[in-house]
């Protein structure tokens, strides 16, 4: 049993102040709704004594090392004790107390009055909605208290505290709380770097491609997006694979010193590696992500490199039976004529009967009245020169330098290439679906859970939100059939990332 003498007499010895400070280090023990009903030392210890977290063989030890920590260690005699007792014990990390709550209290010790408020403002910059709860605020533990609850600091991870320190200038603080951050990059002011959209819509007739309807959408959700997050935008329009290059290349070409990362998304029709332009040439993924690589682009060395690619990747569907498994989601067709038209409604992919088979050397045309994917094998001599061989309008060849990476139709890798994200919008081998009134599944929901929670949550946990989403969808395939569509993530991201946008609405 705790000797409440005892306790009594070192109450009387704190303030009001130490008392809070106590019930700071050692909420993690209670429920914070009896946390909230003790005033005094004496409380806060009957409390741990209930939830039997001390007992009457170490409740000296675990009452000493609070004193030690707000600093009245003179006072531990009264328990017969002395400080360098507890602090060597506390240096052989044999201590009581969570290391992640007495890191937060040495910073709360740190931070003066007006400290506090601009950590407040910060708060206010990435989550807008947080403004309610900090009219309560009274102490930089209520703050703490208020971060804590809305997941915005925990022991997983502390980045976003840290991110307030150095915008606050007390970077010197994140020493005590470093060890609980999983590392994050550092974004840039006013802007976080270069956002280039690639939309191509239109494709030429020899081609055989067909136009993506729809997609404007996609690229007005993608520039919005990105520009409230921070990003310079620019759109390029219904480009050839050689255009595609040239302005990745250009993208490449500049001095990226000054920002924290570069995005490039590209909606397009596509197969497994590559995606086409619009004269129904190919380029590789492969090849435009090695033109961002460090071997290129220096200035991007060690900054992520986010490439999200709305194509199809395949011929497959992924398809279910519909047994009245549930709510069928995008659908609009109203008559016959429409439900013949599904790429007008919820498809990149409908297949119209194949044709008998071409001869031998001529590529088979796959497709739909509306597809993100028109999967048109290269010919055999085509096939040998790889990835970079990008013929011009004219039909003519043009051979880029060759690069050290996989030939067309081979999955692509990153390895070597640190800080890349590949957002796909669906698996190898398989179609994307589009809504010609609404835009991709994919996009629309990717920028829904961008807007949502950029303000505190890193990409990687954005991007596990979008699948879960997308699982959860039932695209109408006709016929009593449910599409399902998987997007694909690739990356080599060396730390996590978060776009924390300044009034974020």
């Amino acid at each position: 049993m705790v000797d409440r003498g005892t306790v009594v007499d070192i109450d009387n010895e704190l303030e009001a102040f130490d008392v809070q400070s106590i019930k700071f280090l050692v909420k993690n023990f209670i429920h914070h709704v009896q946390l909230k009903k003790c005033f005094s030392l004496l409380d806060v210890f009957t409390a741990l004594e209930v939830v039997k977290h001390i007992t009457q063989n170490n409740w000296k030890e675990f009452l000493s090392e609070c004193l030690f920590m707000i600093g009245k260690r003179n006072i531990i005699h009264i328990l017969g004790l002395n400080s360098s007792e507890i602090e060597e014990r506390i240096q052989r990390k044999e201590g009581f107390l969570i290391p992640f709550r007495t890191a937060l209290y040495n910073i709360a010790e740190d931070l003066d009055s007006t400290e506090i408020e601009k950590l407040k403002q910060e708060a206010i910059n990435m989550v807008p909605n947080i403004i309610p709860a900090l009219r309560k605020v009274t102490s930089m533990y209520d703050f703490l208290d208020i971060l804590e609850k809305r997941l915005l600091i925990s022991h997983h991870s502390s980045d976003i505290f840290l991110v307030m320190l150095e915008r606050i200038n007390r970077s010197d603080l994140g020493i005590f709380i470093r060890d609980f951050s999983g590392g994050f990059y550092h974004m840039t002011r006013p802007y976080s770097g270069m956002c280039v959209i690639i939309n191509n819509k239109t494709f030429s007739k020899e081609s055989k491609l067909l136009p993506r309807r729809g997609t404007e959408f996609d690229e007005e959700r993608l520039s919005q997006t990105f520009t409230k997050l921070k990003f310079k935008t620019c759109i390029y329009r219904d480009l050839s694979a050689e255009e595609i290059v040239e302005k990745i290349t250009e993208l490449a070409e500049v001095d990226h010193s000054k920002y924290g990362a570069c995005v490039v998304c590209i909606l397009s029709h596509g197969n497994e590696t590559a995606v086409f332009g619009s004269y129904g040439h190919s380029v590789g993924i492969n090849h435009l992500t090695s033109l961002l690589s460090p071997r290129n682009c220096q200035s991007l060395t060690g900054k992520p490199k986010l490439l999200f690619i709305q194509a199809c990747r395949g011929i497959r569907d992924q398809t279910i039976q519909n047994n009245n498994i549930g709510q069928i989601d995008d659908v609009s067709k109203t008559s016959e004529e429409e439900q013949h038209d599904i790429g007008d409604t919820n498809s990149d992919i409908q297949y119209i009967p194949p044709p008998s088979d071409p001869p031998l050397g001529e590529p088979r045309e796959l497709g739909d009245i509306n597809s993100d994917i028109q999967y048109l094998p290269p010919p055999p001599d085509t096939a040998l020169r790889g990835p970079h061989d990008i013929a011009d309008i004219n039909g003519d060849t043009q051979c880029l330098p060759p690069q050290p990476d996989p030939p067309l139709g081979e999955p692509h890798s990153l390895q070597g290439e640190f800080d890349f994200l590949l957002g796909y919008a669906t698996t190898p081998g398989y179609v994307s679906y589009r809504d010609c009134k609404q835009g991709t599944v994919y996009v629309r929901t990717l920028t829904e859970e961008l807007m949502a929670y950029s303000d505190r949550l890193d990409l990687l946990s954005i991007l596990t939100i979008v699948t879960n989403k997308l699982s959860d969808m039932n695209i109408d395939g006709g016929a009593g059939k449910v599409h399902k569509q998987c997007p694909m993530p690739q990356f080599s991201l060396t730390k996590k990332l978060y776009f924390f946008p300044e009034n974020f609405v």
